[in-house]
């Protein structure tokens, strides 16, 4: 079997089989299609650390914190620094 051959029998494959998925697909709305990106977007569980910045004209303030959620049900940040508020979660 040549180059051509090999080429030729993938291309037919691959036209019959994207024929037979689109032939079974149903169709989805706008609302499905970004609920279904939502989700393999954010996953089961998610964790983070992140440091908030806040300015003002005439200071400066740093909040770091931990975050974690599960699905969209529960979700919760915990407070790492400054001293002030360390400690608090939400």
């Amino acid at each position: 079997m040549n180059i051509r051959d090999l080429l030729l029998s993938t291309l037919t494959f691959a036209v019959l089989l994207f024929a037979h998925l689109e032939s079974n697909a149903q169709e989805l709305t706008a609302k499905d299609i970004v609920r279904i990106a939502d989700e393999k977007n954010r996953g089961e569980t998610m964790q983070g650390e992140m440091t908030m910045t806040i300015q003002r004209p005439k200071w400066e303030r740093k909040i770091s914190m931990k975050s974690w959620s599960k699905g969209d049900k529960y979700f919760m940040i915990y407070i790492t620094a400054p001293a002030k508020e360390k400690g608090q979660v939400f």
